[in-house]
């Protein structure tokens, strides 16, 4: 189709058909259209598992130039079990994580693997909006109240290198407390 709404038409009629496949989805992805290629990153989801294809592509959308693409694409990557996703997903942290809803779209897709990423993360210099995604991490660890997961967590943050960056242990510990005395009352 020329137009971006024929492309969409004709995604949405081959899903609902079941005869989307990746040869018609890859391109969808690369569409110059944002908005194709925000609603390919949806309908790409089931398939994420399944075709290496589909998903190199996607991992390889961290830089989309529209921000409802990468918001979508946050969305998207908590999908699949690949450990690239994880990577990805703190790629969209750190170059986007002050963005509009990046964080919450971010700890959507991380769930259970909030400590991976947060690890994933301090390995990296620090980032425009961290403190708002190192919270959100911490949070969630708390929350769970794993034991094991937070003997690794508060590991995790004795770890950090205060001289280097002194305020990631303090927003780790802050939220991470707090969550604890949430679920006490």
């Amino acid at each position: 189709a020329k137009s971006a709404t024929g492309r969409l038409h004709a995604l949405y009629t081959l899903a609902q058909l079941d005869a989307l496949d990746d040869a018609t989805l890859l391109p969808m992805l690369q569409d110059p259209e944002a908005g194709v290629r925000r609603h390919a990153l949806r309908l790409a989801e089931p398939t994420l598992e399944k075709g290496a294809d589909i998903l190199d592509v996607v991992l390889a959308m961290t830089d989309d130039v529209d921000a409802l693409v990468r918001l979508q694409l946050a969305l998207t990557l908590g999908e699949t079990q690949d450990p690239r996703a994880l990577t990805a997903l703190a790629d969209l942290a750190e170059r986007y994580g002050s963005e509009r809803w990046m964080a919450d779209a971010i700890l959507s897709s991380v769930s259970a693997q909030a400590q991976l990423l947060a690890a994933e993360l301090l390995a990296r210099d620090e980032f425009a909006g961290e403190d708002k995604i190192f919270g959100r991490l911490a949070a969630s660890v708390g929350a769970r109240r794993d034991s094991s997961e937070v003997n690794r967590f508060l590991a995790m943050i004795a770890g950090i290198d205060v001289d280097a960056h002194p305020q990631r242990q303090i927003v780790l510990l802050e939220a991470f407390v707090a969550s604890l005395a949430d679920g006490h009352q």
